[in-house]
């Protein structure tokens, strides 16, 4: 017995050692461990505004931040901070706020922020951003890149997106039942934009950042619902574009197809076996990622409830399971309990 028990004690500083999070990048790490009760970097709690409470991240001293601490932190303000590089951020999976702008990061890739509601990541430097993960975002900001490649379609949350200042070429909101408050000035490559979604959209002085869309002089057509033609016509005056511009509703409304793309996940928290409604056929595999982002199964679905995924074996939770179809993608949270 006195054996086993010297062995644990032997042990015991390697298995904490394992839970501690590698930042590659030095000034990443730095900012995170200036964190405390009186500074603004880190916040717990989450009350349906940015309010919560302020908090040492390394709550042990130690010098290091372990997952466990990661996942105390709901939001996180670093901008301005001269960070390159962002990995380890994975394991902050119960983040809702992620304040990271005026740094010089070029990659942004963490599926495992599945809570994650705004994001503002303006000034960097990305090229690409996909954010088709993070189903309750609602607020984001990424101007001031080098973005090209833009996809925030099937986010049934998203409101509000500032994306000025960038490289991109097409912007479609269809599919973002909830969507009203666009800013892109200066994307010198974007010729059209989508807003038609059967929501009031909101311009100028309405918004949030009061933006115009000038500096886009290739832009030459814009789909919006028909009842608000007449405002984004005033709108666009009043920002002195004076390129022609072919405004009209002849695009297919999207929402349907965002219907169309519905897949039941039941029952949802679940203790075991989670099966499948995906009753239209469109999705023909499913991914499972679990909460820091690791792929742990892919299997093929059928039609209706005749495929599931048995949890059982993995540990209390929240998962990312990531639907794959011929024609696109859709991300839903489960629960296992």
């Amino acid at each position: 017995m006195k054996k086993i028990v010297f062995f644990i004690l032997l042990i015991f500083p390697f298995l904490i050692k394992t839970q501690i999070i590698n930042f590659p990048d030095a000034n990443f790490k730095a900012k995170l461990l200036q964190s405390s009760p009186s500074s603004i970097i880190a916040q717990t709690g989450w009350f349906g505004t940015y309010a919560g409470q302020q908090i040492k991240i390394d709550s042990n001293s130690d010098g290091e931040i372990d997952q466990n601490e990661a996942l105390q932190v709901t939001q996180l303000i670093i901008n301005g901070s001269s960070i390159s590089n962002v990995t380890g951020l994975e394991y902050f999976a119960n983040l809702r706020v992620l304040l990271i702008s005026n740094n010089s990061v070029s990659s942004f890739y963490f599926p495992s922020l599945v809570y994650l509601y705004t994001l503002y990541i303006g000034n960097n430097q990305l090229t690409s951003l996909d954010v088709s993960n993070y189903l309750d975002l609602t607020y984001l900001i990424c101007q001031n890149n080098q973005i090209t490649s833009f996809d925030c379609s099937m986010l049934p949350n998203l409101k509000n997106v500032y994306c000025g200042h960038n490289l991109i070429s097409s912007l479609d909101f269809t599919n973002n039942p909830l969507f009203e408050d666009l800013g892109c000035e200066y994307n010198p490559n974007l010729t059209s934009i989508k807003i038609k979604n059967n929501h009031t959209q909101l311009f100028g002085s309405q918004t949030q950042l009061q933006q115009c869309w000038g500096g886009n002089p290739n832009l030459n057509y814009i789909c919006a619902d028909a009842s608000e033609i007449p405002a984004l016509q005033s709108f666009l005056a009043s920002c002195n574009i004076t390129q022609t511009i072919t405004i009209d509703s002849a695009c297919a409304l999207g929402v349907d197809g965002f219907n169309e793309r519905e897949v039941s996940v039941f029952p949802n928290p679940s203790n075991d076996v989670v099966y499948l409604d995906n009753t239209n056929n469109y999705f023909k595999s499913v991914q499972v990622y679990n909460s820091i982002g690791q792929l742990i199964s892919t299997q093929k679905i059928g039609v209706a409830a005749s495929a599931s995924i048995d949890l059982s074996g993995y540990s209390k939770g929240v998962y990312l399971l990531n639907f794959q179809g011929e024609k696109g993608s859709k991300c839903c949270k489960v629960v296992k309990e």
